[in-house]
């Protein structure tokens, strides 16, 4: 037989009015929320939705320019050809 120790009374009034948390499902999960970005994500977000757009803007205009440049520089469209 073991020896049993002696319990203070004040040690065992703690333990017994002691707070136990509740014990959740094992398999709750907490739901997700969508974190919103800081301003400062913002802004940079929006200026590299700027620029991006500008680039392609910029791409279809030179390529436009090319297309009248040819279009001038061999005369399509100005005359009608009629062979008679």
């Amino acid at each position: 037989m073991g020896y049993i120790l002696p319990i203070q009374q004040d040690t065992y009034t703690q333990y017994v009015n002691r707070t136990v948390q509740v014990q959740r499902h094992y398999a709750y999960t907490t739901p997700t929320v969508a974190i919103p970005f800081i301003g400062k994500h913002q802004k940079e977000e929006l200026v590299q939705k700027k620029k991006h757009f500008a680039m392609i803007l910029e791409e279809k205009m030179k390529k436009l320019e090319k297309v009248k440049q040819l279009e001038a520089e061999l005369g399509k469209g100005k005359h009608i050809n009629t062979v008679g």
